[in-house]
């Protein structure tokens, strides 16, 4: 589950919600696998440098994708460089399922997004990048649910 590193809170919120909606388990790299933030998102939210190297940082992001089965990325307007080279090494590197949901809150002024209709985000980067794009978290639970699990 790829999403921006300042948008974490809201994506969090969806991460749990799609995972509750759906049953498929959503690796996000911010938090551990017992669901607490991990060491280096902790000194962030304490304005406090961590001890993790940028290196470090990708290499562990890259692995984890190579490991699953595909990635979901939550796009907001907030730009994030890991996020978009994640969906791009995910569907364009390994040829895996990758989804975009759009996020509702920010899609209508979401100039990063590049959505000229906030009903229908329609970047032909994102079109051509991706197994599918949504508009809502919504309507990927529901294509989730009949076609993922």
């Amino acid at each position: 589950f790829t999403n921006p590193t300042r948008d974490r809170h809201r994506a969090r919120e969806l991460q749990l919600l799609i995972e509750k909606e759906t049953s498929i388990v959503l690796v996000n790299p911010f938090y551990n696998n017992v669901g607490e933030p991990t060491a280096e998102i902790k000194a962030l939210d304490r304005n406090e440098k961590h001890s993790v190297s940028n290196a470090e940082i990708v290499q562990t992001d890259l692995k984890s994708i190579l490991e699953h089965d595909g990635v979901v990325g939550f796009i907001t307007n907030e730009s994030s460089w890991g996020s978009i080279s994640e969906v791009f090494y995910s569907f364009k590197m390994l040829g895996k399922p990758t989804y975009l949901i759009f996020d509702p809150a920010t899609r209508g002024d979401c100039s990063f997004c590049g959505t000229t209709n906030p009903n229908n985000p329609d970047h032909p980067w994102a079109e051509q990048h991706c197994s599918r794009i949504f508009g809502t978290v919504e309507g990927f639970i529901a294509f989730a649910k009949e076609k993922l699990v």
